[in-house]
């Protein structure tokens, strides 16, 4: 799971309890719309090896894991019952 200069210790609590690692990344499309809208965002990794090459593929088990995950009745229940915002951090390791 990657956050992109931002920090919602609950919200990424809600998926490193179901076994996902936080990470930080650089820039991606959701950071940019989350600041505009102030709404959190997390990006789930599905497992890409040799990400943007012609030899990119994708490991289906953790694209499973993800979907496993986003279906979970918890997961949906805790990701629908409040709205959480962006929240800016010190982190700036990229920027």
């Amino acid at each position: 799971m990657a956050l992109y200069g931002y920090d919602n210790d609950e919200l990424t609590e809600i998926f490193t309890n179901k076994g996902y690692v936080e990470n930080h990344g650089t820039r991606t499309d959701c950071s940019s719309i989350s600041e505009k809208i102030s709404i959190a965002c997390v990006n789930l990794f599905c497992g890409y090896e040799n990400e943007h090459t012609s030899d990119e593929c994708v490991d289906c088990g953790s694209l499973a894991f993800a979907f496993e995950v986003l279906t979970d009745k918890n997961v949906i229940q805790a990701l629908s019952a409040k709205q959480y915002t962006h929240h800016n951090c010190e982190y700036s390791a990229y920027e």
